[in-house]
């Protein structure tokens, strides 16, 4: 993981983590899609307010929850594929 800077402000800070990762095939890609599906279903769950049991403040910046930013992949020449996932930084965590 990376800590990087994007020079628009995503979520009031331009501070994030780039997660890097490469798979061998497409079954591990299917593997790391599922994590990627989760943040998106989190993040379109707050932003539409399905958690209304839960006041949405609180699930903001709890250690738990990471925001999602963005996600992309590609094919490498090898068949393996490389995944970039960005996400919010909390800082403390990235080591």
């Amino acid at each position: 993981m990376y800590l990087v800077r994007t020079q628009t402000p995503v979520y009031n800070t331009t501070h994030h983590v780039l997660k890097h990762i490469v798979v061998a095939d497409e079954s591990m890609l299917i593997e790391v899609k599922k994590e990627v599906d989760v943040m998106v279903h989190i993040l379109s769950s707050l932003l539409w307010g399905f958690f209304n049991a839960i006041p949405q403040r609180l699930l903001r910046g709890h250690p738990n929850i990471v925001y999602l930013i963005d996600a992309a992949w590609a094919k490498m020449p090898s068949g393996a594929f490389e995944v970039y996932i960005l996400m919010e930084y909390c800082p403390g965590l990235l080591k």
